[in-house]
């Protein structure tokens, strides 16, 4: 019996990858499972600004602009939020802006901006860390280049007789 190339090592077929849906929508104010399941396996955690790391499966899944204010129900448009931080945004202590990534601009009445990014397993690496360990490895590279060797650092330290 030849095993099919899609089977698994007992023969039974292997599940395909789930990717999440990220242009799926629906009407109803309540997300389906899938696209509940895509926005806590994005976000990781609680999405609230003082990073409070409380576990997505916790957390209420919110949408951003509200879904009576004509916001749809789809993941660029919802988030984990634990019980707290949700109130919060719900009374309007705090205004929030996403974007597609799921990026968020979290408002302070003060003016305070602060910055969350997701952290779970289908978020997408941020852009700011790769900058960052690209210039920390420009600047270790960059600093041996110019540091001064072996030899130049004895001769300063003889003295002049």
């Amino acid at each position: 019996m030849t095993a099919r190339p899609d089977a698994g090592p007992n023969g039974s077929p292997t599940p395909a990858p789930w990717t999440p849906p990220a242009h799926t929508t629906t009407l109803a104010y309540r997300p389906t499972e899938e696209i509940i399941r895509a926005v806590k396996s994005r976000d990781g955690t609680c999405r609230g600004p003082e990073d409070c790391g409380i576990d997505a499966e916790a957390c209420d899944v919110d949408h951003v602009l509200n879904h009576t204010d004509g916001g749809p129900t789809t993941p660029s448009n919802l988030q984990c939020l634990c019980r707290r931080h949700h109130l919060r945004k719900t009374r309007g202590d705090l205004n929030l802006v996403m974007d597609a990534q799921g990026v968020w601009s979290w408002t302070y009445p003060d003016g305070d901006v602060v910055v969350t990014h997701p952290r779970g397993p289908l978020s997408r690496p941020s852009k700011l860390f790769a900058q960052s360990f690209m210039q920390r490895r420009a600047q270790r590279v960059n600093k041996r280049r110019t540091a001064p060797t072996q030899e130049e650092t004895t001769r300063e330290e003889e003295p002049p007789f």
